[in-house]
């Protein structure tokens, strides 16, 4: 059997493309069978998460990866990172520090994209124009 190369948060991608039904059975499959309390999610067994994801026929290709360009800036005021997503309004956040303004506007992305998918809305594409001055 091939090795499967997919990470716990593509796995979580997959399942919320899955119909609302089938992504709540597998999340709660998912948390009675690989997640144990007080572990972090990244020690779990590969084989079990290669099991979950045969038995629900999920496959790594059909992630879609997007790549948005975003701004992170300190604001000396405050003493904190701000980080905004141009390409998608409302799409900001902040961090006490660089990496954390990067975690949290990863994740401010990727929650945005799902909440447009959810609705049926498309995810605007960003546009890259270049000039000289």
């Amino acid at each position: 059997m091939p090795q499967i190369e997919i990470s716990l948060e593509q796995i979580y991608q997959l399942v919320d493309q899955l119909p609302l039904e089938q992504a709540e059975e597998l999340h709660s499959y998912m948390a009675q069978k690989l997640f144990s309390p007080g572990q972090p999610e990244t020690t779990k067994g590969e084989n079990q998460i290669r099991e979950t994801m045969t038995e629900y026929q999920v496959k790594p290709e059909q992630i879609k990866t997007y790549i948005f360009p975003v701004v992170i800036e300190y604001d000396a005021e405050d003493n904190v990172y701000l980080a905004d997503c141009p390409a998608l309004q409302g799409c900001y956040t902040d961090g006490e520090t660089y990496e954390e303004a990067l975690d949290n506007i990863k994740d401010a992305v990727r929650l945005h994209i799902e909440a447009r998918l959810s609705i049926g809305d498309p995810v605007p594409l960003p546009e890259f124009v270049q000039v000289a001055v």
